[in-house]
């Protein structure tokens, strides 16, 4: 690490990190063989967020046994999470669906990103939604108690119902009684 810290300073003193395919950083020193400074993990320089696992899987078991909300694995180049479904209390509106991710901006806690309805341009506090920016893109998101992201699947699943109670009242005229 120190020559990492050199380079930085601009007192290189003739040797070079390289950083070579696949993570592996090198010192190159003039007529030395290249010595290895530290290896990244394979496939960790490129990871947007880590996708989902068999203790998802096992908590869903246990919060929707039956998989009332239609959760489905998703994984792309940009992100890897959950889409799940709830449906809204009052008659004539549709199911909200909701992709719930882990955000290494967090931590690797959970961010709820709503898909249906299309909440894209709606921000502040009236529609209880904020951005984040993953990978470049910027993402519309549930803002969570104090902005704070949900630290697993069961807060997901609660702070989603508590925005989509909210929004359906919203959308149906009707007063939710809290965040006001």
């Amino acid at each position: 690490m120190k020559h990492l810290r050199a380079g930085e300073d601009g007192r290189a003193g003739g040797a070079e990190v390289e950083l070579r395919p696949g993570g592996q950083l090198v010192v190159v020193e003039p007529k030395q063989p290249p010595q290895p400074l530290a290896q990244v993990e394979r496939g960790v320089m490129a990871a947007v967020n880590p996708g989902p696992t068999a203790v998802d899987v096992g908590l869903l078991r246990q919060l929707d046994p039956h998989n009332v909300e239609e959760w489905e694995p998703v994984t792309s180049d940009l992100m890897a999470g959950w889409v799940f479904r709830l449906s809204p209390p009052f008659k004539g509106l549709p199911r909200f669906s909701f992709f719930a991710f882990r955000s290494p901006a967090d931590g690797g806690l959970y961010r709820i990103s709503v898909l249906h309805p299309d909440m894209d341009s709606e921000y502040g506090h009236l529609p209880h939604m904020i951005d984040i920016y993953l990978g470049g893109q910027r993402i519309p998101i549930i803002c969570g108690p104090m902005g704070e992201p949900a630290a697993d699947l069961a807060a997901v699943r609660t702070q989603a119902a508590k925005w989509m109670y909210y929004t359906a009242c919203k959308l149906c005229g009707l007063d939710p009684g809290f965040s006001r």
